[in-house]
């Protein structure tokens, strides 16, 4: 669950409230999907803001039911 109260979340924390692998915050940030700061210096390390991840949660469509006989 998004913390309101917290600011900046990790690649590897985003993840872990996706429910997915770091590979995918990556490709979802590469891709302009999740937006994301750069803090540090040189290379920096990639942050994204508890706001943007909560929109980024709130703009997923939830998934259609799958056809099928049960």
């Amino acid at each position: 669950m998004v913390e309101a109260y917290k600011p900046l979340y990790t690649a590897k924390q985003t993840a872990q409230i996706l429910l997915v692998n770091v590979a995918t915050v990556y490709e979802l940030m590469n891709k302009g999907q999740l937006p994301y700061l750069i803090l540090g210096k040189g290379n920096g390390s990639r942050k994204v803001r508890g706001s943007d991840l909560e929109k980024f949660i709130e703009s997923q469509k939830p998934a259609e039911p799958q056809g099928g006989a049960e």
